[in-house]
């Protein structure tokens, strides 16, 4: 209605455009206009055509994944992108050192096993805390940690106390993988102005109940 209100006035101001033709400019994310080509490419794709042709029998479905992939390999994204992180992790893990200590396990690995992990998650941080590069992140190994902590199967308890949540007595491996390595611990990382966003982790993400003794 509200298209039709605003094209009531078109063509009878002597402007030539008797079929009252409006232009529109639309938005679309992850496309610039620049990039016209490939949003008409990617809208003549038949929806979903690259993913359900030749499937079949996929558990809980009545589809599969093909052995032979048939759809577009690449596909034009503009994803929002983190603007501190490279600071963050500048500040976390210096390009002169050869090696990083992981806040949780201890363990000095290769930067390439490290990340720059948010202590609280980064999406409920506000943006005083985004900024607060000195104690909101800390250093997270790819050999479990980020993951652990991710997923709130462990935790920094007041102090620095590594808490390691007993669902993960669910997983026999994955206990004693836990257990092995950080069972006792105490991080090194914790410290009073970090502590705010521990306290976070803890009450939100941290699979509380009964703790691994």
């Amino acid at each position: 209605m509200e298209m039709k209100r605003r094209q009531k006035g078109v063509g009878s101001h002597g402007d030539g455009n008797r079929q009252k033709r409006i232009k529109m400019l639309l938005h679309v994310p992850g496309y610039m206009p620049q990039d016209a080509a490939s949003l008409e490419r990617d809208l003549a794709e038949p929806p979903l055509a690259h993913m359900t042709d030749g499937v079949k029998n996929l558990p809980g479905s009545s589809v599969s994944p093909s052995l032979t992939f048939l759809g577009v390999l690449e596909r034009l994204g503009r994803a929002p992108r983190r603007g501190e992180q490279a600071n963050l992790r500048m500040l976390l893990l210096p390009t002169s050192v050869q090696f990083g200590t992981c806040a949780l396990c201890g363990y000095d690995l290769p930067p390439q096993m490290l990340v720059a992990a948010h202590i609280k998650r980064r999406k409920d941080c506000s943006n005083l805390e985004r900024r607060d590069l000195a104690n909101v992140g800390m250093l997270a190994c790819l050999l479990g940690c980020d993951v652990l902590y991710e997923l709130g199967y462990v935790g920094v308890g007041e102090g620095g106390l590594i808490m390691i949540s007993d669902v993960i007595r669910t997983a026999p491996s994955l206990l004693n993988h836990v257990t092995g390595r950080l069972s006792g611990r105490t991080t090194p990382w914790w410290s009073p102005t970090r502590e705010k966003y521990f306290a976070w982790h803890r009450t939100v993400v941290f699979q509380s109940g009964h703790m691994v003794e």
